[in-house]
């Protein structure tokens, strides 16, 4: 083996995970009649929304509360509706036909802008019958067909995006239109290139009040190919290698594709170009990180507040995988968005359809739209339906009358921990901070390590980080901002949030929660809501504190944490102690 196979060997050990394991899948959500029993997190519920469709694939609202969905096997746009409000779409009205390979939508200014493969049009109904009566070629003679056929669209005030993936799985397409996201005019004129090095981005949306340009793409396959692997029987590196990506595109931007994947990590048929570094130069790594091979199609940002917490934050369709021998992706995932930088921050899983036992598959999730009322709809190829996600808040099976659920194994080692270990305060932000510039740009929630593994206890995940931290070139963590860390990380995939006090000043305490969470300190019997804003919150004692009672209480859709301050590591409090 070369030295530079060797190297590159060793540091996809090191940026993800040596095998693939069987999906941790949420429970105590509900679904609905007719549904499959999916896997669902607490707080939400799925229903069925559509069904007997013939193929569902991408959707688009109009202003009038109108539903498209894209069906190109038949080359039919079919326009649904729901009269009466009840989440359930009853009618169904053919609004396009006759386009082959139908695929992407996008509504604006009255007009529902579609592609197939190689062309963009545009359509309305002008005299209120439910059906196009004007249809306009705005490009065609595109590049089309291939092994990612799929055409994106994305409009806006000044023009449209399109775009169409790799004829092939990882092939030099540099010289073609392929493999690039281009701008035009609304007439289909000044063809600019936009980003380039993309594998299969099927949808382009804008992220609301900006105009930044975001799509979900497919890692690439085989990866582990030219190293030996026997392929869907024993491929460790193909199995975990590449992500998926969630990506921020912009204006010049190169994504790495055909050549690079994920962090900067050359494709072995290409590690021995010449340019190869300057290719991983400019190579703008994703955003976010999905699993690999979860094929990420379509995704919805949330604008409205129907979900208590989630505005800004995207709910992204993974397809489900073909290139891994054991079945991941299948879901719905939420990615949390942080709404002072814009960045996505981590993501959880609102819906997995994979069946119980992590083998059978009761669906594969293709698109997800955000409805008028500010429910999620999501599309789906296998059963051929759309099911809608609603909020149901802090109802649990056993609330509802229903026999509670056996304990997930997060739930299992959550419990035999009790709770998060006390959370230290100062300097709690400031170890994150740290750990997050260094190991876990590759290793952390922000990169692909914890983020593509199940539920870790925590013992091992404080062994996980110490090992990373005290590496080569970094200075070793202390014991506390340690601490910190496996509660920080922990609190990501486990249950409950993580909670922290970092500042007394006279009786005005304040410190630091996962955001989305609500913060209450507890004074014996009385409770005494925080202010909650982002990541911090801060609260105001009694005169009649009783030191020795004294406990903070954290909740938000995953669960709830109460840390006793009379046993923070950095507690400014003694029972009988004088404020």
């Amino acid at each position: 083996m070369t030295f530079r196979k060797a190297f590159l060997v060793a540091a996809l050990a090191l940026t993800f995970c040596a095998a693939a394991v069987a999906e941790v899948l949420p429970t105590g959500g509900e679904v609905g009649p007719g549904v499959p029993p999916f896997s669902v997190r607490p707080g939400y519920r799925v229903t069925l929304a559509a069904e007997n469709l013939g193929e569902s694939r991408f959707m688009e609202f109009d202003d009038k509360g109108t539903l498209y969905l894209s069906q190109p096997a038949a080359g039919v746009i079919m326009a649904l509706r729901d009269k009466d409000g009840d989440g359930v779409y009853e009618t169904r009205t053919p609004f396009v036909t006759g386009k082959p390979k139908v695929h992407g939508l996008c509504f604006k200014n009255g007009w529902l802008w579609f592609t197939q493969s190689g062309a963009v049009l545009k359509a309305r109904d002008t005299n209120g019958d439910g059906q196009a009566d004007e249809i306009v070629t705005v490009l065609d003679g595109l590049p089309s067909g291939g092994g990612h056929w799929w055409r994106s669209i994305l409009v806006t005030d000044d023009g449209f995006y399109t775009s169409i993936g790799d004829a092939a799985n990882a092939s030099d397409q540099t010289t073609t239109d392929r493999q690039k996201i281009w701008h035009y005019d609304l007439n289909g004129g000044n063809k600019t290139l936009f980003a380039s090095g993309i594998r299969n981005t099927e949808k382009l949306r804008l992220r609301p009040g900006t105009n930044e340009v975001w799509g979900a793409d497919h890692g690439s396959d085989n990866f582990g190919g030219p190293l030996g692997e026997k392929a869907g029987k024993f491929q460790p590196i193909t199995d975990v290698v590449p992500p998926c990506e969630f990506n921020h595109y912009v204006a010049g931007g190169f994504y790495g594709h055909p050549f690079l994947i994920g962090n900067r990590i050359p494709r072995i048929e290409f590690q021995n170009r010449p340019d190869i570094l300057e290719l991983a130069a400019k190579t703008i790594p994703p955003a976010w990180s999905f699993g690999a091979h979860w094929a990420s199609n379509g995704f919805t940002f949330l604008s409205k507040d129907a979900f208590p917490g989630h505005r800004g934050d995207v709910f992204a369709a993974l397809h489900g995988s073909w290139n891994s021998t054991v079945r991941v992706g299948y879901r719905v995932e939420r990615i949390l968005f942080d709404s002072v930088t814009g960045q996505p921050y981590g993501a959880l899983c609102v819906v997995s359809t994979l069946a119980p036992d992590g083998k059978g598959v009761l669906d594969r999730p293709v698109d997800c739209v955000e409805a008028p009322d500010g429910s999620i709809l999501f599309s789906s190829d296998a059963r051929k339906r759309i099911y809608r996600i609603t909020w149901i808040g802090g109802a649990t099976p056993a609330a509802t009358g229903a026999p509670a659920a056996a304990a997930s194994t997060a739930q299992q080692n959550a419990a035999a921990h009790d709770s998060l270990p006390p959370a230290p305060a100062l300097p709690a932000l400031a170890a994150i901070g740290y750990f997050n510039a260094n190991c876990a740009r590759c290793h952390g929630p922000f990169g692909s390590f914890y983020g593509k593994r199940p539920y870790h206890p925590y013992s091992v995940l404080e062994a996980d980080i110490k090992r990373m931290a005290d590496g080569p070139s970094n200075a070793p963590l202390s014991g506390e901002a340690l601490a910190a860390q496996v509660a920080y990380h922990q609190s990501l995939y486990d249950l409950k949030p993580f909670v922290a006090l970092v500042k007394q000043d006279g009786r005005e305490i304040s410190g630091e929660v996962s955001p989305g969470s609500t913060v209450t300190v507890l004074n014996g019997a009385q409770s005494i809501p925080a202010h909650v804003e982002d990541y911090q919150w801060k609260a105001t004692l009694p005169a009649d504190v009783k030191l020795d009672q004294l406990q903070l209480r954290a909740q938000n859709a995953r669960g709830v944490t109460i840390l006793p301050l009379r046993e923070s590591r950095f507690s400014h409090f003694q029972p009988g102690a004088p404020l």
